[in-house]
């Protein structure tokens, strides 16, 4: 199961109140997190695999304010049409088929809130991206991009840009070999003649996925504007990523936006995420059975 850390500050400031340490680990059984320990103020959690809303701190802060009575009821987000779109080209059907993408405003991002932020991503290209085979994300500084995006898949050796991290300008074709990350993940984008880029309108380089983002948009603690982009062979995947990221942003004031994306073929046009909910209807006489006790329907609503 997923192992993750997250900043016991952090987590309470989200949650709203302190909580006791002494206390806290029951309160995490109670939305399926096991406690493994404490040091110096990083607190080692284990979630079930059931669960990936749970692999963000912004998750855990959510369950634990529904377990301790602070909010009743699923959560519910609204969402702003951005006017953005993501133009998608024929190209990178045999690359790196799918893209979805958001825009989240006002997200107040210190040290603690981007360091979350960084590892919700890994953690999600580790598990539901089985490491960014099926799923790869990108967060970038919003306020330095011109939409509409394109998506296309160019030559490695004609796409220029300075590489996340780095201090030069390189191709992608270098970048694969000259980076960590490219040196990681180049097997993802075959023989690396052809890779799948995202431009802005300007035609600057954003992102080069799965591998690496540009130096241009780098998020820092001053960025207050995100565009996030999600792309894979997996559409319910790459989806999925999206909504979890987005939500997790906005338990921390952020507005998430929507974002138009335009596909060549199927599936068409789709506006990203989907926030919409999905109802489960179920047996109270079958619940009590499984669980060996006897409560009412008001009683079982009020766990939910």
């Amino acid at each position: 199961m997923p192992v993750i850390s997250v900043i016991y500050s952090d987590l309470c400031r989200l949650v709203g109140e302190l909580i006791p340490m002494e206390s806290l680990g029951d309160l995490l059984a109670r939305v399926k997190v096991g406690f493994e320990g404490e040091e110096e103020g990083e607190l080692e959690l284990e979630v079930t695999a059931d669960r990936l809303d749970l692999v963000t701190v912004e998750g855990i802060a959510r369950a634990l304010k529904g377990i301790m009575g602070k909010e009743a009821g699923p959560p519910r987000y609204d969402a702003f049409d951005s006017g953005w779109e993501v133009r998608v080209d024929p190209s990178v059907e045999r690359v790196r088929p799918y893209v979805v993408g958001a825009v989240v405003e006002g997200v107040e991002l210190d040290e603690d809130a981007l360091v979350a932020l960084m590892r919700a991503q890994e953690k999600l290209h580790q598990t539901l991206g089985r490491d960014r085979r099926k799923m790869s994300m990108g967060i970038h500084n919003a306020d330095v991009i011109e939409p509409p995006i394109s998506y296309a898949a160019e030559p490695s050796d004609r796409v220029r840009f300075v590489p996340l991290g780095e201090a030069e300008e390189m191709t992608a074709r270098e970048m694969l070999s000259r980076t960590e990350k490219g040196r990681e993940y180049a097997h993802l984008v075959g023989d690396g003649s052809v890779v799948p880029v995202l431009r802005d309108s300007k035609g600057d380089v954003l992102s080069i996925p799965p591998i690496l983002n540009g130096e241009l948009t780098r998020v820092t603690e001053s960025t207050r504007n995100l565009f996030i982009d999600v792309t894979g062979p997996d559409l319910r995947a790459i989806s999925q990523a999206l909504v979890l990221i987005t939500t997790a942003l906005a338990e921390r004031g952020g507005r998430i936006g929507t974002v138009v994306v335009r596909y060549p073929g199927d599936p068409g046009e789709l506006i990203t995420p989907d926030l919409s909910t999905s109802e489960l209807t179920v047996d109270v006489k079958y619940v009590n059975s499984v669980m060996g006790i006897n409560l009412t329907p008001e009683e079982i609503s009020d766990l939910l």
